[in-house]
């Protein structure tokens, strides 16, 4: 019983990261990054994604910074 395994996908996630690039275009933040970092723990058998935005210059504000956290096992997210 139990979940099945979650697997980490890296095309996924680069397609995550494209993803919140434009969502951060599309609200006005033109020169927004977005990045990703990959932890495995291998004796866990468990990977945490953490995704950092750094918004640009955008139209009537003076950016954005955001991190989140995506942790395996059971597809838990956090946001910090």
């Amino acid at each position: 019983m139990g979940e099945p395994p979650v697997i980490v996908d890296t095309s996924l996630t680069n397609y995550s990261v494209t993803n919140m690039q434009r969502t951060l275009f599309n609200k006005g933040f033109f020169n927004a990054t977005v990045s990703k970092k990959i932890d495995f723990n291998k004796k866990k058998k468990q990977a945490t994604i953490t995704y950092s935005a750094v918004g640009g210059a955008g139209v009537g504000s003076a950016g954005v910074a955001a991190a989140g956290r995506i942790s395996g096992a059971g597809a838990t997210a956090a946001t910090s």
